[in-house]
């Protein structure tokens, strides 16, 4: 039960990663169609905004996801025999 839950979060925590990369590309466009200086400002640090929550996020997710080390040893290498 708990693997799910953390699985659902994971996903939860991807989707949003999602949106918030789109949402900052979206801006930086509006930012270079924009006609006033004060609009293409605005939208051009909502998209670093949005950028750096996104960068965040993709950290937070590489820090909640499990590692594929096991006392720094790859959990699917093989231990070493004598002949090696």
């Amino acid at each position: 039960m708990l693997l799910l839950r953390e699985e659902c979060v994971m996903k939860d925590m991807l989707r949003r990663l999602e949106t918030l990369r789109n949402d900052a590309a979206e801006c930086a466009v509006i930012a270079g169609r924009a006609e006033t200086r004060e609009k293409r400002e605005l939208f051009s640090q909502l998209s670093r905004h949005l950028s750096m929550l996104a960068d965040q996020v993709d950290k937070a997710i590489s820090a909640a996801a499990p590692s594929d080390t096991f006392l720094g040893r790859k959990n699917y290498e093989p231990f070493p025999t004598h002949e090696e």
